[in-house]
Protein backbone atom coordinates (compact mmCIF):
# COMPACT_ATOMS: atom_id res chain seq x y z
CA UNK A 1 0.00 0.00 0.00
CA UNK A 2 1.39 3.38 -0.93
CA UNK A 3 1.58 6.18 1.59
CA UNK A 4 -1.01 8.11 -0.41
CA UNK A 5 -3.61 5.33 -0.20
CA UNK A 6 -6.79 5.91 1.84
CA UNK A 7 -6.53 4.89 5.51
CA UNK A 8 -7.59 1.41 6.52
CA UNK A 9 -10.70 1.00 8.60
CA UNK A 10 -10.06 0.98 12.37
CA UNK A 11 -10.43 -2.31 14.24
CA UNK A 12 -13.98 -3.55 14.68
CA UNK A 13 -15.73 -1.99 17.65
CA UNK A 14 -19.02 -3.93 17.81
CA UNK A 15 -18.41 -7.42 19.21
CA UNK A 16 -20.88 -8.39 21.93
CA UNK A 17 -20.96 -11.27 24.35
CA UNK A 18 -24.21 -12.95 25.41
CA UNK A 19 -24.49 -10.62 28.38
CA UNK A 20 -24.80 -7.61 26.08
CA UNK A 21 -21.37 -6.11 26.81
CA UNK A 22 -19.81 -4.16 23.97
CA UNK A 23 -16.22 -5.28 23.36
CA UNK A 24 -13.52 -3.55 21.41
CA UNK A 25 -10.97 -6.29 20.88
CA UNK A 26 -9.96 -9.69 22.17
CA UNK A 27 -6.29 -9.78 21.27
CA UNK A 28 -3.73 -12.55 21.52
CA UNK A 29 -0.11 -11.35 21.55
CA UNK A 30 3.23 -13.04 20.77
CA UNK A 31 2.31 -14.62 17.43
CA UNK A 32 5.71 -15.66 16.06
CA UNK A 33 7.56 -16.00 19.34
CA UNK A 34 8.06 -19.76 18.80
CA UNK A 35 6.48 -22.81 17.18
CA UNK A 36 4.56 -23.91 20.28
CA UNK A 37 2.87 -20.52 20.62
CA UNK A 38 2.08 -20.41 16.90
CA UNK A 39 0.26 -23.74 16.98
CA UNK A 40 -1.93 -22.67 19.89
CA UNK A 41 -2.69 -19.29 18.30
CA UNK A 42 -3.63 -20.94 14.99
CA UNK A 43 -6.01 -23.19 16.92
CA UNK A 44 -7.49 -20.12 18.61
CA UNK A 45 -8.02 -18.37 15.27
CA UNK A 46 -9.94 -21.41 14.03
CA UNK A 47 -12.17 -21.45 17.12
CA UNK A 48 -13.02 -17.75 16.51
CA UNK A 49 -12.55 -16.84 20.16
CA UNK A 50 -10.17 -13.94 19.41
CA UNK A 51 -10.78 -10.98 17.11
CA UNK A 52 -7.20 -9.66 16.74
CA UNK A 53 -3.73 -11.19 16.64
CA UNK A 54 -0.53 -9.20 17.19
CA UNK A 55 2.53 -10.48 15.34
CA UNK A 56 6.25 -10.46 16.19
CA UNK A 57 8.37 -10.17 13.03
CA UNK A 58 11.84 -10.86 14.43
CA UNK A 59 11.49 -14.03 16.49
CA UNK A 60 12.31 -17.72 15.82
CA UNK A 61 8.69 -18.50 14.92
CA UNK A 62 8.00 -15.45 12.77
CA UNK A 63 8.37 -17.16 9.38
CA UNK A 64 5.99 -19.92 10.46
CA UNK A 65 3.54 -17.28 11.72
CA UNK A 66 3.62 -15.56 8.34
CA UNK A 67 2.65 -18.82 6.64
CA UNK A 68 -0.24 -19.34 9.08
CA UNK A 69 -1.47 -15.80 8.39
CA UNK A 70 -1.59 -16.51 4.66
CA UNK A 71 -3.97 -19.45 5.18
CA UNK A 72 -6.08 -18.02 8.01
CA UNK A 73 -9.18 -15.83 7.91
CA UNK A 74 -11.50 -14.11 10.35
CA UNK A 75 -9.14 -11.99 12.47
CA UNK A 76 -7.27 -8.72 12.07
CA UNK A 77 -3.50 -8.53 12.42
CA UNK A 78 -1.31 -5.93 14.04
CA UNK A 79 2.34 -5.45 14.94
CA UNK A 80 3.53 -6.68 18.33
CA UNK A 81 6.55 -4.40 18.30
CA UNK A 82 9.57 -6.20 19.73
CA UNK A 83 12.51 -4.16 21.02
CA UNK A 84 13.37 -6.26 24.07
CA UNK A 85 13.72 -9.94 23.15
CA UNK A 86 16.55 -9.95 22.44
CA UNK A 87 17.44 -6.42 23.46
CA UNK A 88 19.18 -4.85 20.49
CA UNK A 89 20.05 -1.48 21.96
CA UNK A 90 18.44 1.89 21.41
CA UNK A 91 20.48 3.10 18.45
CA UNK A 92 18.53 3.77 15.24
CA UNK A 93 15.30 2.96 17.06
CA UNK A 94 13.03 4.56 14.48
CA UNK A 95 14.58 2.46 11.72
CA UNK A 96 14.09 -0.73 13.77
CA UNK A 97 10.43 0.03 14.31
CA UNK A 98 9.95 0.98 10.67
CA UNK A 99 11.54 -2.28 9.51
CA UNK A 100 9.12 -4.33 11.60
CA UNK A 101 6.13 -2.42 10.22
CA UNK A 102 7.29 -2.79 6.63
CA UNK A 103 7.96 -6.51 7.01
CA UNK A 104 4.52 -7.30 8.42
CA UNK A 105 2.82 -5.12 5.78
CA UNK A 106 4.18 -7.51 3.15
CA UNK A 107 2.26 -10.36 4.82
CA UNK A 108 -1.02 -8.77 5.96
CA UNK A 109 -2.73 -5.40 6.42
CA UNK A 110 -1.78 -3.85 9.77
CA UNK A 111 -4.75 -2.37 11.61
CA UNK A 112 -3.13 -1.81 15.01
CA UNK A 113 0.12 -1.65 16.99
CA UNK A 114 1.03 -2.79 20.49
CA UNK A 115 4.36 -3.98 21.89
CA UNK A 116 6.22 -6.73 23.72
CA UNK A 117 6.54 -5.77 27.41
CA UNK A 118 4.47 -2.63 26.63
CA UNK A 119 7.57 -0.62 25.70
CA UNK A 120 5.46 1.69 23.52
CA UNK A 121 4.09 3.20 26.74
CA UNK A 122 7.52 4.79 27.33
CA UNK A 123 6.90 8.39 26.17
CA UNK A 124 9.85 8.85 23.82
CA UNK A 125 9.24 5.43 22.22
CA UNK A 126 5.52 6.24 22.01
CA UNK A 127 6.36 9.40 20.05
CA UNK A 128 8.18 7.34 17.41
CA UNK A 129 5.47 4.68 17.25
CA UNK A 130 2.74 7.31 16.86
CA UNK A 131 4.72 9.11 14.15
CA UNK A 132 5.18 5.90 12.15
CA UNK A 133 1.60 4.75 12.74
CA UNK A 134 0.38 7.97 11.17
CA UNK A 135 2.84 7.65 8.32
CA UNK A 136 1.67 4.11 7.51
CA UNK A 137 -1.99 4.89 8.22
CA UNK A 138 -2.33 2.53 11.18
CA UNK A 139 -5.15 4.02 13.20
CA UNK A 140 -5.21 2.04 16.46
CA UNK A 141 -2.58 1.83 19.20
CA UNK A 142 -3.05 -0.05 22.46
CA UNK A 143 -3.30 2.62 25.11
CA UNK A 144 -6.07 2.64 27.73
CA UNK A 145 -7.65 6.01 28.30
CA UNK A 146 -9.34 5.14 31.58
CA UNK A 147 -8.52 2.99 34.62
CA UNK A 148 -10.77 0.07 35.55
CA UNK A 149 -10.46 -1.91 38.77
CA UNK A 150 -11.46 -5.50 38.00
CA UNK A 151 -13.39 -7.35 40.75
CA UNK A 152 -10.48 -9.65 41.62
CA UNK A 153 -7.85 -10.25 44.26
CA UNK A 154 -5.54 -7.24 44.63
CA UNK A 155 -2.37 -9.29 44.37
CA UNK A 156 -3.34 -10.39 40.86
CA UNK A 157 -4.20 -7.00 39.42
CA UNK A 158 -1.30 -4.79 40.54
CA UNK A 159 0.64 -5.26 37.30
CA UNK A 160 -2.49 -4.86 35.20
CA UNK A 161 -3.29 -1.54 36.88
CA UNK A 162 0.31 -0.35 36.49
CA UNK A 163 0.09 -1.01 32.76
CA UNK A 164 -3.22 0.83 32.53
CA UNK A 165 -1.85 3.86 34.36
CA UNK A 166 1.26 3.99 32.17
CA UNK A 167 -0.88 3.81 29.08
CA UNK A 168 -3.06 6.76 30.07
CA UNK A 169 0.04 8.98 30.05
CA UNK A 170 0.59 8.52 26.30
CA UNK A 171 -0.86 11.22 24.04
CA UNK A 172 -2.30 9.47 20.99
CA UNK A 173 -2.49 12.69 18.97
CA UNK A 174 -5.61 11.71 17.08
CA UNK A 175 -5.10 7.94 16.82
CA UNK A 176 -7.70 5.51 18.13
CA UNK A 177 -7.60 3.26 21.19
CA UNK A 178 -9.98 1.57 23.60
CA UNK A 179 -11.21 3.24 26.77
CA UNK A 180 -9.99 0.31 28.88
CA UNK A 181 -7.33 -2.39 28.69
CA UNK A 182 -7.32 -5.67 30.61
CA UNK A 183 -4.41 -8.12 30.66
CA UNK A 184 -6.26 -11.38 31.27
CA UNK A 185 -3.04 -13.25 32.05
CA UNK A 186 -2.83 -11.47 35.40
CA UNK A 187 -6.40 -12.17 36.46
CA UNK A 188 -6.81 -15.28 38.61
CA UNK A 189 -8.77 -18.05 36.90
CA UNK A 190 -11.27 -17.97 39.76
CA UNK A 191 -12.35 -14.45 38.81
CA UNK A 192 -12.08 -14.51 35.00
CA UNK A 193 -15.63 -15.49 34.11
CA UNK A 194 -17.03 -12.99 36.59
CA UNK A 195 -14.83 -10.23 35.15
CA UNK A 196 -15.71 -11.04 31.57
CA UNK A 197 -19.38 -10.79 32.50
CA UNK A 198 -18.94 -7.34 34.05
CA UNK A 199 -16.75 -5.62 31.49
CA UNK A 200 -17.06 -1.90 30.87
CA UNK A 201 -17.81 -0.80 27.31
CA UNK A 202 -15.05 -0.22 24.76
CA UNK A 203 -12.37 -2.48 26.22
CA UNK A 204 -9.42 -4.39 24.81
CA UNK A 205 -8.71 -7.76 26.42
CA UNK A 206 -5.26 -9.21 25.84
CA UNK A 207 -3.82 -12.64 26.50
CA UNK A 208 -0.72 -14.65 25.65
CA UNK A 209 -0.27 -18.22 24.42
CA UNK A 210 2.38 -19.42 26.87
CA UNK A 211 2.27 -17.19 29.97
CA UNK A 212 1.58 -19.46 32.92
CA UNK A 213 1.72 -17.72 36.31
CA UNK A 214 2.27 -19.55 39.56
CA UNK A 215 -0.99 -20.86 40.96
CA UNK A 216 -2.70 -21.01 37.56
CA UNK A 217 -3.63 -24.34 35.97
CA UNK A 218 -2.94 -23.48 32.32
CA UNK A 219 -1.93 -20.67 29.94
CA UNK A 220 -4.62 -18.03 29.41
CA UNK A 221 -5.11 -18.79 25.73
CA UNK A 222 -5.80 -22.44 26.48
CA UNK A 223 -8.26 -21.33 29.16
CA UNK A 224 -10.10 -19.19 26.59
CA UNK A 225 -10.35 -22.11 24.18
CA UNK A 226 -11.74 -24.43 26.85
CA UNK A 227 -14.24 -21.83 28.10
CA UNK A 228 -15.39 -20.63 24.68
CA UNK A 229 -18.93 -21.92 25.13
CA UNK A 230 -19.27 -20.09 28.46
CA UNK A 231 -18.04 -16.83 26.92
CA UNK A 232 -19.68 -16.83 23.49
CA UNK A 233 -17.99 -13.59 22.44
CA UNK A 234 -18.52 -14.01 18.72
Amino acid sequence: MSRGAPPRKPPRMTQKNKYGTLLTMITVDDFGINEQANKLIEKTIKTKIVTHVSVMTNMPGSIQAFEIIKRSRGVEYGLHLNLTQPFGGLVHLENKIREQIKLLRKIAPITFINSHHHVHFIPWIANIVIKLAKQYRIQYIRRPQKIWFPPAGKSRIIKSLAIQIAGTLVNLRGLKSSDYFIDLDWINETYRLEILRKLPKNVEISCHPLIFHKGFTQPTLQWLIENKNKLNFR
